[in-house]
């Protein structure tokens, strides 16, 4: 296997298949490891098992064990390198790093992580893993068991939150400085799931529009709440003005009373992006 971690290449077959898309595309990333032998501080333990990793090699000279060493030490840590590697080549850009999040259960000190075939020590793996997210794990401390469920729950709220799309009809003037956009918020859930639509919906999801001009100055804000959705084909009418100027614009919800907010699907993307894509409504919705 070449990539332990295929992000890098993941990532590159997104570019492939939308290669007009912009670089905020994403709407989440996630990369899933097996567990990875920490230090109480979540910290990569490596010099705790050295010994253990050169036993199978005594009979090797140093040359080999070195060599045979290395190659144990890059399997096993490999795919927190190539998730590194990825991270960085994104830059500094926080829209970016928000949405891409590497889930890997930190095992410490005492709890034993075992190998993939090991089937024996797979029920232990999973309740440490259980207890590190439910903050009950003696092996790291409290604050990366906290941070670890924190990030699990960002991930969730990312996940339902790209459900949600908006789908433009149409983008009219008004006046010189600007537009009119008008279209339909939509849960791109199916019919089969209807059900779980229409739970999301009852617990009264709040949207707000941000845009903010080219120059990185001035902003506006939207909030869009008590929406009168159709619960049958899980969608609202919705418009918002924007500026004619260079802006950004982001579409975000909250299910928790405006205290966290995550981007729905396809934002932020620039005001010139909004064109109408309504191919695909029917003559109803058109009228």
């Amino acid at each position: 296997m070449e990539k332990n971690n295929p992000v890098s290449i993941a990532d590159s077959e997104r570019k492939f298949i939308w290669p007009t898309a912009s670089k905020n595309s994403r709407d989440i990333l996630i990369s899933l490891g097996t567990g990875i032998a920490t230090d109480n501080d979540g910290s990569p333990a490596r010099s705790s098992r050295l010994f253990a990793l050169l036993q199978p090699f005594e009979r090797l000279g140093l040359v080999g064990k070195i060599a045979m060493l290395r190659l144990v030490l890059e399997n096993t840590t490999n795919g927190e390198k190539m998730w590194r590697e990825f991270r960085d080549s994104l830059g500094p850009d926080p829209a970016l790093g928000a949405k891409c999040h590497r889930l890997n259960i930190p095992f410490g000190p005492g709890a034993q992580l075992g190998a993939l075939d090991d089937l024996a020590r797979m029920g232990a793996m999973k309740a440490e893993a259980q207890a590190v997210l439910g903050q009950r794990s003696r092996h790291v401390s409290a604050g990366v068991q906290a941070e670890a469920g924190a990030q699990v729950a960002r991930v969730a709220r990312q996940l339902v939150a790209s459900l949600f799309y908006f789908q433009t009809v149409s983008v009219a003037s008004l006046g010189e400085d600007e537009s009119l956009c008008s279209g339909f918020l939509r849960c791109r859930l199916s019919q089969a799931s209807l059900a779980c639509g229409q739970a999301m919906l009852s617990a009264g999801p709040v949207f707000q529009l941000r845009e903010q001009d080219g120059a990185g100055g001035e902003t506006h804000t939207v909030t869009l709440q008590g929406l009168e959705w159709d619960v049958a084909r899980l969608s609202v009418p919705a418009s918002f003005r924007v500026w004619k100027r260079p802006s950004e614009v982001s579409i975000a919800v909250s299910f928790d009373g405006m205290k966290s907010w995550d981007d729905i699907s396809g934002f932020p993307r620039a005001v010139g992006d909004l064109g109408p894509d309504a191919m695909d409504l029917e003559p109803a919705e058109m009228a």
